[in-house]
């Protein structure tokens, strides 16, 4: 009878992080709803219970020992450790997962290219999509299209975050950390039976507060002032608090509901502006047409280091005016779930989702914050531009319902639906000429701040989706998945500060997205695997503009072709997966800049909307594995090489109708055909080694290395600018006895300077490139008690 439901997309335990022994073992000992037989880790990817190694599905995931022990904190440490995933926190509100090289050329789209979830609840915005991990028990990253049994945008695959869940026996800890630049967490969780076999509960809070490892070198850096960025760079306070409690009134029947909250402040990181605009920033961009003087592109490496103006602030690593805010929001997540066991071989599931967030992010789009920008509403006034994005809220509601038949004959069904509800608000407000010494730069009623757009996306969603899985003989399996989803959108936009009509958009569309597998067991320890998925991302409004046949987006769609092996040696001592896979994707939706709104005044450029480009492809291979020596020693390795490009004629709009190509530095029509997508990198790697010693009696020493790879990624669709490759080693040692351990850890040991991250954003009257720098050196000392 199966009394605790592992979450929507499985519970891999340790796949391509830890030994299959150790990660068996683990499972079993710290996660009663980890369902384990004969030492097999159960998943349930394809939301029914299968052993990892039979899923003809590429799977990454890190258990709650993985994330303590590497000091993973977010999405971004995730991102460093999965081959295959690229993800960085661009400002603090615009991270974009990237899976497979399919990245979006958008990063502050309402729908992304990856879907994140949270207990298999969808997290519907980019600003909610990295809470962090305290109080996780896994986190997973599924590779490939999953719209075919999670729709609403796994175009590319799936990220889910899944809690601790109690058991029967009472299980708590407690965890601290120091470190340098004022690194401070407190960590306590507790759970276990309140009646045995029937009641139970789990609640935990986190605290985690660091002063940033970045010089800032703007004159009125340390300005008292909250929320925002005084002092270092990059630093946060970020607060968690999570329940839950689960019911077992019969053997038959279970019953889960789980609250979380997650109060975020995110400093602004080492941001740079390279901005070539009417008459500022002379030597930040170096080739291309000229335009206000200027050229218009950057063309080679990209540094991360600050350039100031003539007249203007000192030379430094960054200058970022204190009062820039990466990110301040505020999030609650509600789950509840429902298991019936009807019958020995029938199961009715109910889950519920709530999600709502606020957040706020924004701050200085200067090229040099300390002499300002030139104003167009006074041109003889210099001054701060604030630009403030988001400035909005979400909230989110799901029911989803299935029943999953398993009868004799090797055959397994399962159908469901789903209804979601989302509404989105979001308003991008812009000042000009704001005072340098003013602190309180978010008061948004100021008629220092013009308002560009406000928007209130409505989304109802409906879908069916199902799954039949046949063993046809016990060496060969076959797979069909399938989901006929009903989207219905309502954009309402306006008033701003240049409209003040009011405009209403209203539209649906249908998708159908199946996926098809087949896989055969060559022997009892190797699999080979086919699949064929569909990924589809929905159409949609653009709110914000003024022309009509502007107004609207094409959907995007994908087809995946993925060949792959899983196979265990050596008695489970070896792991070694690979996949090969061709991603054929058309209508990519991509930025194009919109017509001005009417009667605007010179420096007001049109809204930046999406639009559709041509085809896309993306060929690459995957391959990880994991080696355990020794019960002493334990190695693994991971690459991926995903060759992303534009197919041939592809044309960026952008590019082609204001000018900036002067078939010099690229083809004035816009032809990107052959260039590689933006922002992301074409190779990844990871090597890691733990080891464990003994000293005495039941006191072990322990320690690690990891050391990540990734290739250069390219800022823009016509591949001028870029951040160059770089390579990461973190390393930790420590001590353990039963029930503490006590670890010393550091993360980018040999403090590699480099850029993680870096967008482009082009204006009919400006180019601008926005490099982020990466992490400097952190080391600390993390100590944990299990009571």
């Amino acid at each position: 009878m199966r009394k605790f439901r592992t979450t929507a997309l499985g519970s891999a335990a340790s796949l391509a992080i830890a030994s299959p022994a150790f990660a068996q073992q683990d499972a079993a000992a710290e996660d009663e709803s980890a369902q384990t037989s004969g030492n097999v880790i159960i998943v349930t990817a394809r939301k029914t219970e299968e052993r990892l190694q039979d899923v003809p599905l590429a799977i990454a995931a890190f258990n709650s020992e993985d994330i303590r022990e590497r000091q993973v904190r977010d999405l971004n440490d995730i991102s460093k450790f999965t081959p295959g995933l690229n993800f960085e926190a661009y400002l603090g509100s615009a991270g974009t997962p990237v899976i497979r090289g399919a990245s979006q050329q958008r990063i502050t789209d309402l729908d992304q290219n990856v879907s994140t979830f949270f207990d298999g609840i969808y997290l519907p915005r980019s600003y909610v999509i990295n809470p962090g991990v305290i109080g996780l028990e896994r986190v997973e990253v599924v590779k490939g299209p999953q719209s075919a049994l999670y729709g609403r945008n796994a175009f590319s695959g799936a990220i889910n975050y899944v809690s601790r869940r109690p058991g029967n026996e009472w299980r708590g800890s407690v965890e601290g950390t120091v470190g340098i630049y004022e690194r401070l967490d407190a960590i306590a969780e507790v759970g276990g039976p309140l009646v045995e076999d029937k009641l139970f509960i789990q609640i935990g809070a986190g605290y985690s507060t660091f002063d940033g490892d970045q010089l800032n070198g703007h004159p009125n850096a340390d300005i008292d002032i909250s929320p925002g960025s005084p002092g270092r760079l990059g630093g946060w306070e970020n607060k968690s608090f999570q329940g839950r409690l689960v019911f077992t009134p019969t053997e038959t029947l279970s019953l889960d509901f789980g609250a979380y909250h997650f109060d975020t402040l995110v400093e602004s990181p080492a941001v740079i502006q390279r901005k070539r605009s009417d008459g500022d920033a002379i030597g930040a961009t170096n080739c291309g047409a000229i335009l206000g003087g200027n050229p218009a592109f950057f063309c080679g490496e990209l540094p991360f280091r600050f350039q100031p103006l003539p007249g203007g602030a000192e030379p430094s690593v960054a200058n970022v005016d204190p009062r820039n805010i990466g990110l301040e929001s505020k999030s609650t997540i509600l789950v509840g779930q429902a298991d019936w066991e009807a019958a020995d071989d029938l199961t009715f599931s109910y889950d519920y989702g709530y999600v709502k967030s606020d957040a706020i992010s924004g701050g200085s789009s200067d090229t040099d914050p300390v002499l300002g920008t030139f104003n167009p509403f006074n041109p003889t006034v210099l001054g701060n531009q604030f630009q403030i994005s988001p400035v909005g809220d979400v909230k989110y509601w799901s029911h989803e319902m299935r029943a999953e038949y398993s009868p004799t004959g090797g055959l397994n069904v399962m159908i469901g639906g789903i209804y979601s509800r989302l509404n989105d608000f979001d308003t991008f407000p812009l000042s000009f000429g704001l005072p340098l010494l003013d602190t309180q730069p978010y008061d948004l009623s100021s008629p220092d701040f013009i308002t560009l757009t406000r928007v209130r996306s409505i989304v109802k969603t409906k879908a069916i989706f199902g799954r039949i899985n046949w063993e046809v003989i016990d060496q060969l399996r076959l797979g069909v998945e399938a989901r006929y989803q009903w989207e219905d959108k309502t954009v309402t936009s306006g008033p701003t500060t240049f409209n003040p009509t009011v405009s209403v958009q209203d539209g649906d569309w249908k998708q159908f997205t199946p996926r098809f597998t087949a896989d055969y067991r060559v022997s009892e320890d190797s699999m080979l695997y086919i699949s064929v998925a569909n990924g589809k991302k929905a159409g949609g409004f653009n709110g914000a503009a003024f022309v009509e046949e502007e107004k609207t987006f094409d959907p995007d769609n994908n087809w995946t072709y993925e060949i792959g092996t899983k196979n265990t040696f050596a008695n489970g001592a070896i792991t070694l997966n690979a996949a090969l896979f061709y991603i054929d994707w058309n209508n990519r939706q991509v930025s194009v800049t919109g017509t001005p709104a009417p009667g605007s005044p010179p420096g007001i450029t049109g809204p930046a909307l999406i639009g559709n480009a041509g085809k896309s492809s993306v060929k690459g291979f995957e391959i990880d594995t994991v080696f355990a020596v020794n019960p002493n020693i334990n190695l693994r390795a991971g690459f991926s090489y995903n060759d992303a490009k534009y197919d041939d004629g592809v044309i960026d709009t952008r590019l082609r109708d204001i000018g900036f190509c002067d078939d010099v530095a690229c083809p004035a029509d816009g032809d990107v055909g052959g260039n590689q997508l933006e922002r992301q990198s074409k190779v990844q790697g990871l090597l890691g080694a733990d080891f464990n010693a003994p000293i005495s009696g039941a006191i072990e020493g322990f320690g690690g290395l990891d050391v990540s790879y990734k290739s250069k990624q390219y800022a823009d669709s016509v591949n001028l600018a870029f951040l160059p490759s770089r390579t990461l080693v973190d390393a930790r040692a420590g001590i353990r006895g039963d029930n503490w351990s006590l670890t010393m850890w550091a993360k980018n040991l040999f403090n590699k300077q480099y850029a993680a991250s870096s967008f482009a954003i082009f204006f009919p009257t400006e180019t601008v490139y926005v490099p982020i720098k990466g992490a400097n050196r952190t080391v600390g000392l993390t100590g944990r008690f299990d009571f």
